[in-house]
């Protein structure tokens, strides 16, 4: 329904306005990050004026959910462009798509599924900041280490107050 994506889109907007506004230290740090935040939010933008302009033109809810591959993919290619070269790969999984997409209709929902996918990977390979990596195998040990201890010291001390 279109109604649904024009929800949805909002409801991604409104999440995503609130996690800059917890995050906004570190999201407004670098041009690059400020751009992606704006770059996404008028995208869900967009979506949403895809989803009302559909409605209003009597285009299926289907034909406008392959839109929305479409623009997905315009956007990606345009972050490829002019923030990052690696934006090209989910950009052109999502080209792809859309022609599938387009060929087989009842393929859409998964290869929405896959888009997202393939993005969120490649967000997580390539822009998970290698030192956090370090920091989370670090603050692993320490955990670890610290439940051995008190599991020592408490296994002990129980068996001591046993005998």
């Amino acid at each position: 329904m279109h109604a649904h994506t024009i929800v949805m889109s909002a409801a991604f907007l409104a999440i995503g306005w609130g996690s800059y506004a917890w995050a906004r230290e570190t999201l407004s740090k670098t041009l690059l990050n400020r751009r992606l935040a704006q770059t996404l939010g008028l995208h869900l933008c967009a979506q949403m004026l895809l989803g009302a302009g559909a409605w209003l033109g009597g285009i299926s809810p289907e034909t406008s959910q392959l839109l929305h591959i479409f623009t997905w993919t315009l956007t990606l290619a345009l972050l490829s462009v002019w923030v990052e070269a690696w934006f090209a790969l989910p950009a052109s999984v999502s080209a792809l798509s859309f022609l599938v997409a387009a060929a087989f209709p009842s393929l859409m929902y998964p290869l929405m599924a896959f888009d997202n996918l393939v993005l969120t990977v490649v967000l997580l390979r390539v822009w998970f900041p290698r030192q956090d990596i370090e920091k989370i195998k670090e603050r692993r040990l320490e955990l670890r280490q610290r439940a051995r201890k008190w599991l020592v010291e408490t296994g002990g001390a129980g068996r001591g107050e046993e005998e």
